[in-house]
């Protein structure tokens, strides 16, 4: 069993250009590492990677999919924390895929969250600051959210969903592509010993 989730994966160009937004250097404020930004299309949690493989291998995927990151936002949770995050133009494609995965994966006894699904790629992470830092993290949000509200990039090409296990090793975040499933219906394996 290993922790998995399905992600749509920006060309490294793309990942550049939005690790590069989010201001650095204010406390609490911990920007995503850039090969790790990616849209999720589902967490999976403890799953069994051959069997999602197979449930996956029979999804007719639709044609690949055109996507727009658009603006900025923030997602903020109970506990406090936030998250910043680059958006996505509406897309009903994109929909079609995230739909076709979840009733794919349900079907086959995986647990899937269903409800509102915001696409996004997380950008940020905020931890609550120290009290006497609070102003300047607000301040730096606050800022980010106004200068980047018409950020855009160009269009993104999705030609497939990509199948990734996420562990932390020597206490770093990593996430391993197990699979990449192309809309083309041509499945490919990931060579452990690529580049």
């Amino acid at each position: 069993m290993s922790r998995l989730f399905l992600a749509l994966t920006p060309p490294d160009d793309l990942r550049k250009a939005l690790a590069g937004l989010c201001p650095r250097h204010i406390a609490g404020i911990r920007p995503v590492r850039r090969d790790l930004i990616h849209l999720t299309v589902h967490f999976l949690g403890e799953a069994d990677e051959e069997e999602v493989t197979a449930v996956l291998e029979s999804l007719p995927l639709p044609a690949p999919l055109d996507l727009k990151i658009r603006g900025v936002g923030r997602f903020s949770s109970r506990n406090r924390k936030t998250l910043l995050w680059a958006g996505v133009e509406e897309s009903e494609t994109l929909d079609s895929w995230h739909n076709a995965t979840a009733d794919a994966l349900a079907g086959a006894g995986f647990a899937i969250r269903r409800g509102d699904w915001h696409p996004h790629l997380t950008l940020a992470r905020v931890a609550v600051p120290r009290r006497e830092e609070k102003a300047t993290q607000r301040e730096a949000v606050v800022t980010f959210l106004k200068e980047r509200a018409d950020f855009r990039l160009p269009v993104w090409t999705v030609s497939g969903l990509d199948l990734y296990r996420s562990e932390t090793i020597g206490g770093t975040l990593q996430y391993s592509l197990v699979r990449r499933f192309p809309a083309d219906k041509e499945n490919t394996e990931v060579d452990p010993e690529a580049p």
